[in-house]
């Protein structure tokens, strides 16, 4: 299944999406994102821990959640944040998602360490207007992106 092009017969069809750490390593997050917001009904919920046809598919009312690594996208930052732990998740990246999700022309070319700043800004390009940002004690590489169609 390509994430970028799901099922036309599921506009607006799902309650709850979820996405898990798969986002950044996409090489056109921005239009699975879409997708995702188009499968969920009115009033339905991304979930997204560690995001445009995605849009097309939520019914009115639906929810995306996002599981996705926490980071800025600035290493300075990072590093200074997180400590050894920047280094481990910028190697991921280089080593696994970026190699993965820069192989087109158009690819976005995030890797890991995309960052919140530019997830939310791809999520409100998707369609997603109410995001919230929830803290994940028990797994803290990652951040919990609550979204609301």
């Amino acid at each position: 299944m390509d994430a970028m092009k799901l099922d036309p017969a599921w506009t607006n069809k799902f309650d709850l999406v979820t996405n898990i750490n798969a986002c950044h390593g996409q090489m056109r997050p921005d239009l699975g994102l879409k997708e995702i917001h188009r499968v969920l009904k009115p009033g339905g919920v991304l979930g997204m821990l560690g995001l445009k046809e995605i849009h097309r598919v939520l019914k009115p009312g639906g929810v995306l959640g996002m599981l996705e690594i926490y980071g800025t996208s600035n290493i300075y930052k990072d590093k200074h944040e997180l400590g050894e732990q920047a280094a481990i998740r910028y190697a991921r990246s280089i080593f696994g998602c970026l190699p993965l999700g820069s192989n087109s022309k158009d690819a976005l070319g995030l890797g890991t360490m995309w960052g919140i700043e530019r997830a939310k800004k791809l999520l409100k390009e998707a369609g997603f207007d109410d995001v919230k940002l929830v803290p994940t004690p028990h797994f803290e590489a990652n951040i919990l992106y609550i979204c609301k169609k």
